[in-house]
């Protein structure tokens, strides 16, 4: 995953000019997981159930992103594997032990944006990552 947080606003750059080394900040964060808990968690990832719809569903974007969609490279199996164990992992964090197609929708933009390349026609037209990431979102159709 590929996670943007964008730049700061010019109060909190100022704040950041001006401030404290935010190295020496995060000597000062407290643990808030112990490794183990970590580990316990990303092992219940792993059981966590994903329909046959649900994988359809993931395989229909890795296809779109491979032969429709204005793309340079499709979705790697590697990249579709890390859509769906974030679908995963985005359901665990909702409280549940199952997928739904809306999960993978919730992570596609943070997990796809680096990953799919705009065609040189896309390109030549100034369409962003982002934009091709709303395209499968607009067009894959969703069980």
């Amino acid at each position: 995953m590929r996670i943007s947080i964008g730049y700061p606003d010019a109060k909190s750059e100022m704040a950041l000019l001006t401030g404290i080394d935010r190295r020496a900040l995060a000597d000062q964060l407290k643990q808030v997981i112990e490794l183990d808990q970590l580990v316990q968690l990303q092992q219940q990832v792993e059981s966590v159930h994903a329909s046959v719809t649900v994988l359809e569903y993931v395989q229909r974007i890795i296809h779109f992103t491979r032969y429709e969609g204005g793309y340079s490279y499709g979705l790697s199996p590697r990249g579709g594997l890390g859509l769906l164990r974030a679908a995963k992992a985005w359901a665990l964090m909702q409280g549940r032990n199952y997928v739904l197609p809306q999960d993978v929708k919730a992570i596609a933009m943070d997990v796809l944006r680096h990953r799919v390349i705009p065609s040189y026609e896309a390109e030549a037209e100034s369409i962003s990552s982002e934009q091709l990431v709303q395209k499968i979102l607009d067009t894959v159709r969703v069980p």
